[in-house]
């Protein structure tokens, strides 16, 4: 990707199609689950419905209280 971006000359848009693949692509190869855990925050996910998610917030976020 950092090679991809850093052969863009200055005006030229980049193909984010493009990026989007190597991204989700690295994600895919490096057997990440997408559990909607984020290292910056302490909260937990619930799932209510299928594809409803609700955040429960009662542990504070380690960085904004």
């Amino acid at each position: 990707m950092l090679r991809y971006v850093r052969e863009l000359d200055f005006a030229e848009d980049p193909n984010y199609e493009h990026l989007k693949h190597l991204l989700k692509s690295a994600f895919t190869n490096g057997k990440f689950v997408y559990d909607f855990k984020f290292d910056w925050l302490d909260h937990t996910v619930i799932e209510i419905y299928p594809n409803i998610f609700i955040i429960d917030s009662s542990p504070k976020n380690k960085y904004y209280g």
